[in-house]
């Protein structure tokens, strides 16, 4: 599953990072000046649920991880202090 996980953040991140209007947007903005940028009100602006529940949940699932990592027993490493 981390696996399908780090597959999916390789591809979505970097989306997201150079597309910022993928989780906010603003429907029915014009362009505001020559350039075309577009101006919202902040009370306008819309934020894509879907995805940002998506990687709220994959952040979750990637803290566990560390979570039951630090817990986990070795042979070499048998106390909290020596595995963290």
């Amino acid at each position: 599953m981390i696996t399908i996980i780090t597959i999916y953040s390789l591809i979505v991140v970097p989306f997201i990072l150079v597309f910022k209007d993928v989780y906010e947007y603003c429907p029915g903005a014009v362009p505001a000046d020559s350039e075309g940028k577009y101006l919202c009100a902040a009370d306008k602006l819309k934020r894509n649920n879907t995805l940002y529940k998506i990687e709220l949940i994959i952040d979750i699932i990637y803290l566990l991880e560390i979570i039951l990592n630090m817990l986990k027993k070795t042979r070499a490493h048998k106390d909290i202090e020596s595995i963290a």
